[in-house]
């Protein structure tokens, strides 16, 4: 697994992209964002554009994603872990959304060759934002924390420059 962290319009998405550009297998982008506010369509475009003619197959699922039939000897890139956390907490019947956001992970890197989650530093300003942003931020520090252990390697994208600050050999 490879995690990628940044700020807000880091370049997180474009290398976690470039790192898969030499895979020669199967690469499935699994998109987690709800596309409900015109903010999301935006974004959820410009993700689009940014991936044409670079041989991703696109699945939309913002909840369980571990629950996906990949195929065989495929990379999978989850775009993101502050989506899918986000839908885990505001979903039905979750107690802990930190767990299983990162029991999905697992199970996900489980059943591929290659599996690159990006995600977000946010809350890194330590700002606070109002008693439900604040446990939202604060279960991201936690599962991004939990992502980082589980991987062999944790990037930070910083000003579009991708800083490799831990690799298993």
């Amino acid at each position: 697994m490879i995690l990628i962290t940044g700020g807000c319009k880091s370049g997180r998405s474009k290398h976690a992209e470039t790192l898969l550009s030499g895979y020669s297998g199967r690469k499935i982008y699994i998109a987690t964002m709800i596309n409900d506010c015109a903010e999301a369509e935006q974004t959820i475009e410009r993700h689009i554009k940014q991936r044409e003619g670079k041989g991703f197959e696109t699945i939309e699922r913002t909840h369980d994603i571990h629950n996906i039939h990949l195929p065989e000897h495929c990379a999978v890139l989850v775009e993101d872990a502050v989506n899918l956390l986000a839908n885990e907490m505001f979903g039905e019947n979750v107690c802990d959304p930190v767990t299983k956001t990162a029991y999905t992970l697992k199970r996900l890197d489980e059943s591929c060759d290659m599996l690159i989650v990006v995600t977000s530093s946010t809350g890194s300003d330590g700002q606070r934002l109002g008693k439900l942003t604040d446990r939202y931020t604060a279960y991201l520090g936690m599962l991004n924390s939990r992502l980082a252990k589980m991987s062999d390697t944790v990037i930070e994208s910083v000003c579009g420059i991708p800083v490799t600050i831990k690799e298993r050999k």
